[in-house]
């Protein structure tokens, strides 16, 4: 068994190895780097590499949780996220994992099915939910 000395080395070699590998290339090694702290599960800061100083990123805490409703399942249609994806979801908490895997590729196949139905007969998928335009950021 090798020492605690040995293993401390071991182990510096290993991080060496691997910082090695994922070394930036010279264009990003120029590139201004800042330090992320994660000082609460809440709020980040960032260490300005020109001033030295710490500044907030992002604080979380001001945030309010905006309450979520959601039709019951029978109210859902067939394609709903939720009813659709009710047997697989069902599969994984019984951790009958192979069974969630057929209904997963069952769901994707008939969707790229469907898709390949509607290019075929010239037909544009319109969501229901969404707006297909949304190129200023906002729905």
């Amino acid at each position: 068994m090798p020492s605690d000395g040995a293993l401390s080395e071991l182990a510096h070699t290993q991080l060496s190895r691997r910082q090695l590998r994922s070394c930036p290339t010279l264009s990003h090694s120029q590139l201004p780097h800042r330090t992320l702290l994660a000082t609460s599960e809440s709020k980040a800061d960032v260490l300005r590499p020109d001033t030295g100083d710490y500044a907030t990123l992002i604080d979380l805490s001001y945030l309010q949780v905006v309450p979520k409703t959601v039709r019951p399942l029978e109210k859902q249609l067939s394609n709903e996220s939720r009813k659709l994806w009710e047997t697989v979801r069902d599969n994984l908490i019984r951790k009958e994992y192979s069974d969630a895997i057929k209904e997963k590729m069952a769901i994707e196949q008939k969707q790229r099915d469907s898709a390949a139905e509607r290019k075929k007969k010239g037909i544009e998928f319109v969501p229901r939910y969404f707006e297909k335009d949304i190129s200023s950021g906002f729905p």
